[in-house]
């Protein structure tokens, strides 16, 4: 931004301010950042400028806009730093979901191979006629009793 716009602007938001009664304030005194009220959800800028700036100083201005932008400096680092602490975490949790689905696909064939076995044992079983199928059933009875044994 040029100096001459700058002027302008700054200008402009004196006359801004000079427009409305002035509150008792201390003369040269320097306005400071309210980051409580910047962080309002219902913040609205010219009303915080005016304010603030309501009786003072084209110098003390010139300050308050340093300090102004001091406070988004560090607020863009602190985001920028948050932000690369979300990253680490989303790429963590990204590679465990993708490993989870690698585990779920697996597990989905497992159990649709179970399936298959358990089909072709039925079929089996309908195909073999009933002395066998009793035959079978009392080797197995007597198995499982032999167990228990």
């Amino acid at each position: 931004m040029s100096s001459d716009v700058r002027r302008k602007s700054i200008r402009r938001v004196h006359a801004a301010v000079r427009q409305e009664p002035a509150a008792p304030a201390v003369p040269n005194e320097l306005p400071t950042v309210s980051l409580s009220k910047l962080t309002k959800p219902d913040f609205r800028a010219e009303e915080y400028l005016k304010e603030t700036l309501r009786v003072v100083q084209e110098k003390n201005i010139r300050q308050f806009r340093k300090a102004l932008e001091d406070s988004r400096k560090g607020a863009s680092k602190n985001l920028q730093k948050n932000v690369y602490r979300n990253y680490e975490s989303f790429v963590f949790i990204s590679k465990e979901i993708s490993s989870m689905e690698r585990d779920m696909q697996l597990l989905r064939e497992l159990l649709h191979n179970i399936s298959e076995v358990g089909d072709e044992l039925m079929d089996e079983d309908e195909l073999m006629d009933e002395p066998s199928r009793l035959a079978r059933r009392r080797t197995q009875r007597m198995s499982m009793a032999n167990q228990h044994d």
